[in-house]
């Protein structure tokens, strides 16, 4: 292909990471190398070439791999540098199109902890033996943040001590990337848990830490450096066979806890949507019902592309 280096050039004055823009242009080049008259390309002759790689890459589960949905991405790249230097007029693929990864349209509801699992996991949590007292009682906060708030890692590593008001039961949820800011009641069994923490577990926390930022994190973690994701993911490491193989993760459980308010209890998606702090009730939505995927064909001959 000719313009490599204008295209380089083009990629990495859009795309921040240099692994990106390299991964990128290896597939560009596999593609033109393959594709030479790409330059032509319709919408149709892109939906050939893309149902090929479906095929070729199709999963047992009958998505297709990230690997074909980085080669979208880089062939969605190759044209809009085209049209930005007038190679070609239009852009191949519909204005409203949008990168679908390799998710499925809808939550898949195999995975979801039930209500009753979640406080089984809790509870589980709450009478488990432990060396460390004060640890527990900062778990048991963590754990009663995703299973009642169904918060992020993120969320909760920016919670701080004065975002907790007990004489009000509420809490305050600072805006993330992802996330909206939101205000949340607490629930009747967390005034015990973050009292006990916040009294005794949490102080002798911070006895090992000299961390002035530490002194208004909610959640301390004086070895780390205020990011909780990793530490959540051990915590709940040990619990990952307790519900037949159901993934026990933070992940999860905020996928659990969205299902079954908008599935089990039935609450309208505008209040779930403020409860989970998404931006988009698109985003609430998806947890409503996925979308059947078993007529394959009939979506493949539609929308070869589709799958990605």
């Amino acid at each position: 292909m000719t313009h490599l280096p204008q295209l380089e050039h083009y990629l990495g004055s859009r795309i921040a990471s240099p692994k990106s823009v390299a991964a990128y242009m290896f597939d560009i080049r596999k593609f033109t190398d393959t594709n030479p008259d790409y330059r032509t390309y319709t919408y149709d002759d892109l939906s050939a070439y893309f149902n090929s790689l479906n095929d070729r890459y199709r999963r047992e589960d009958g998505r297709v791999t990230g690997s074909v949905a980085r080669i979208f991405v880089s062939v969605k790249w190759l044209y809009s540098f085209l049209v930005h230097t007038g190679v070609r007029d239009t852009h191949p693929f519909p204005p409203s199109y949008r990168i679908k990864g390799t998710k499925s349209k809808g939550v898949d509801g195999s995975g979801i902890l039930t209500p009753d699992e979640l406080r089984r996991l809790f509870a589980f949590m709450k009478d488990e033996n432990v060396r460390y007292e004060f640890l527990k009682q900062r778990n048991l906060a963590i754990i009663s943040l995703l299973v009642y708030q169904g918060l992020t890692g993120r969320e909760i590593s920016n919670l701080a001590v004065t975002d907790i008001d007990l004489d009000r039961g509420m809490m305050d949820i600072r805006k993330t990337t992802n996330t909206n800011a939101r205000r949340l009641p607490l629930h009747p069994t967390q005034f015990m848990v973050f009292n006990t923490y916040m009294t005794v577990g949490r102080e002798s926390l911070l006895k090992d830490s000299c961390s002035a930022t530490l002194n208004k994190t909610f959640i301390v973690n004086p070895r780390g450096n205020g990011d909780l994701t990793d530490m959540i993911c051990r915590i709940l490491m040990k619990y990952r066979l307790l519900f037949g193989g159901k993934p026990v993760t933070a992940e999860n459980i905020r996928r659990s806890v969205i299902w079954n308010m908008l599935n089990i209890e039935k609450k309208p998606v505008e209040q779930v949507q403020l409860f989970a702090g998404h931006m988009w009730p698109s985003t609430t939505q998806r947890y409503v019902s996925a979308i059947d995927f078993n007529d394959r064909g009939m979506i493949n001959r539609l929308h070869p592309m589709e799958l990605l």
